[in-house]
């Protein structure tokens, strides 16, 4: 396959494919005329390198995965993107918060409840502290598993229906404000780091 076939077929531009042959990712070879003919093992590197951008992996770390086949850039990639998430997460905690807070017009009273907000966490920060806590995954696995125990106690009879709702009501607020209220989300951390010493 020419340049132009190559690009129609992975919905790549011939600007991205030259970029990716200049830094050595894919070598085709070249017919009587000097025309670059793609074969399968570059439409299969080809593949590969755009799986690879879509997952936002520079040409630097694409180059060490395909050609020196170090596969530790994965796991960097994943803590990197750990912390960019807990990052993102407690942006979205405080968002609530400080929009009240400039409402009220007492925002600058109040500096120093978000001073988490202008630290910058690494990896190993977040290890050592233990503060990369999906809690909203925890509480819809509780959520999931409290409905599923609550069905088979119905089913069975053990408890009187209208007890069991009263037992299981405030698990079910707790997951609801969990996941609606950053004040929660600070409440249960808080307790989290608490249970965790």
């Amino acid at each position: 396959m020419n340049i132009g076939e190559v690009a129609k077929c992975l919905k790549m531009s011939k600007k991205a494919i030259n970029l990716y042959e200049e830094k050595g990712l894919i070598n085709p070879s070249k017919d009587a005329n000097g025309y670059r003919i793609y074969d399968n093992d570059e439409m299969v590197i080809l593949q590969e390198i755009k799986i690879l951008r879509s997952l936002d992996f520079s040409i630097q770390e694409i180059d060490t995965i395909l050609l020196a086949h170090d596969y530790t850039v994965f796991d960097q990639k994943l803590d990197k993107l750990k912390v960019n998430e807990f990052d993102l997460q407690k942006k979205i905690q405080y968002l609530d918060l400080i929009k009240n807070d400039f409402v009220d017009n007492i925002i600058i009273n109040k500096v120093n409840d978000y001073q988490e907000l202008f630290e910058n966490e690494t990896n190993e920060d977040l290890k050592e502290k233990n503060m990369y806590v999906d809690f909203e995954r925890i509480f819809l696995n509780i959520l999931l598993f409290t409905n599923v125990l609550t069905l088979g106690i119905l089913d069975v009879g053990i408890i009187n229906s209208w007890v069991l709702l009263i037992i299981l009501a405030p698990v079910w607020i707790a997951c609801y404000a969990l996941l609606k209220f950053p004040q929660s989300r600070q409440f249960f951390y808080k307790m989290y780091k608490k249970i965790k010493m």
